[in-house]
C-alpha cells in the first residue's frame, strides 16, 4: 500500500509540468508501466508484470496487470476478459470495472441458459444499449480538458505569487485578520465587476478600460489563491508541528492540495469556483483596505492651512511732539 501512494504522489507532482495537448509519454521502469498525457491500453494476451499508472488519460485493461492500476484525471476500464490483481484507483474520473477475474470481479461468467424447446415468438426490435464504457468515452474528453485546465491554472498560481510577493503577503494579512469579510466580498465580486463594467460603458470613454479591468479581476484572482494555498501550507506544517518552510516551499504544498481537490469529479468543479470566489474576494478586500490606508496617511502627512491672522486692537493716536523751550530748571 505504500508503494501505490508513492506512485500517486510522484503522478501528481509530475502534473505541475504537464500543458494542454502534450503528447502522451510513456516510460516502463523495470516492470511497471507509466503513461503521461494520453490513453495507455492493454491489449488482451499482455501481460504488465508491475504497475499500471496513468496521468491525464484513460486506462484500458483488455490483458493483465499483476500490479496496481493508478489514473490520475482519467478513468479505469476493465474488460471481461481483463485483470487487475492489485488495487484500482482513479482521481478525477471513475472505475468501469467488467472482469470477470478475482480479485476484482464484478460478476461470475453468466451460465448458459438451456434451449427453449419451443420457438419463441418474434418480439419488437428494441434498441441496442450502448455499452457503459462506450459513455464513459463521452465525457473522458471534459476531464482530460478539465486536468489540464487546473494544472495550467496552478503554474500562473505559482508564477503570480514569485512576481507579486508584496501584494501576496498584503492579501494573507487581511485574509486572515478579515476572513468573513473576505468571504462575503468574493461572493458578491461577480456583481462588483459586472456593475464596474456597466459603468465603464455607460461613460463610453471608459470602453477602452475594459479589458483593464478583465486584467485585474484576473490578477486579483492569481494573487488571492495563491494567499490562500500559503495559508493552508503553513496551517499544515503548523498541525504537524514542523519546522517553518520557506514561504514558497508552504505555497506549493498548499497549491497542490488544491489541484488535487479540483480534479476529484463534479464535487471538485465546484470546489474551484469556490475557491474564486474567495481568491477574488481577498484580492478585492485586500486593495481596498490597502488603498484607504495609503489615503489616510497622505492625509495624515499633508501640511496644514496657515493660521489666521490676529485681530488687530485698538491704539490711541499719537500727539504731535512739544515745541517749545526746554524747561527751565
Amino acid at each position: 500500500m505504500k508503494k501505490l501512494f508513492g506512485i500517486i504522489a510522484a503522478a501528481v507532482l509530475m502534473s505541475f509540468w504537464l500543458a494542454p495537448g502534450a503528447p502522451a509519454l510513456a516510460k516502463d521502469s523495470s516492470d511497471d508501466l507509466v503513461v503521461f498525457g494520453g490513453d495507455q491500453t492493454v491489449k488482451e494476451g499482455q501481460v504488465v508484470h508491475g504497475d499500471l499508472v496513468v496521468l491525464g488519460g484513460n486506462a484500458d485493461v483488455y490483458g493483465q496487470v499483476e500490479g496496481d492500476a493508478v489514473c490520475i484525471g482519467g478513468h479505469i476500464y476493465i474488460a471481461p476478459q481483463g485483470a487487475v490483481l492489485g488495487s484500482l484507483v482513479s482521481l478525477g474520473g471513475s472505475i468501469d470495472n467488467e472482469s470477470t477475474t478475482a480479485p476484482h470481479a464484478r460478476r461470475a461468467s453468466p451460465t448458459p441458459m438451456p434451449e427453449p424447446t419451443e420457438q419463441p415468438e418474434v418480439a419488437p426490435a428494441t434498441p441496442v444499449p450502448v455499452p457503459m464504457h462506450v459513455h464513459r468515452h463521452m465525457g473522458s474528453s471534459f476531464w482530460q480538458h478539465w486536468t489540464s485546465f487546473i494544472v495550467m491554472d496552478a503554474l500562473f498560481v505559482l508564477l503570480a505569487f514569485l512576481l507579486f510577493p508584496l501584494r501576496t503577503r498584503s492579501t494573507i494579512d487581511h485574509l486572515i485578520e478579515y476572513p468573513l469579510m473576505a468571504a462575503v466580498v468574493g461572493f458578491f465580486s461577480p456583481v462588483i465587476f459586472v456593475l464596474m463594467a456597466v459603468a465603464l460603458c455607460i461613460t463610453v470613454i471608459g470602453i477602452p478600460l475594459l479589458p483593464l479591468l478583465a486584467i485585474v479581476a484576473f490578477l486579483g484572482y492569481l494573487v488571492g489563491k495563491a494567499a490562500l494555498a500559503a495559508i493552508i501550507g503553513d496551517r499544515l506544517f503548523q498541525v504537524a508541528k514542523a519546522e517553518p518552510p520557506k514561504p514558497v516551499v508552504g505555497m506549493l504544498v498548499g497549491l497542490l492540495i488544491l489541484v488535487v481537490i479540483s480534479t476529484t469529479g463534479w464535487l471538485g468543479v465546484v470546489f474551484y469556483w469556490v475557491i474564486m470566489a474567495l481568491a477574488l474576494g481577498a484580492a478585492l478586500y485586500a486593495m481596498t483596505r490597502t488603498a484607504q490606508i495609503h489615503r489616510q496617511a497622505r492625509m495624515a502627512a499633508a501640511p496644514g492651512p496657515p493660521p489666521p491672522p490676529a485681530a488687530a486692537g485698538f491704539a490711541p493716536p499719537v500727539g504731535p511732539a512739544p515745541t517749545g523751550p526746554p524747561a527751565v530748571p
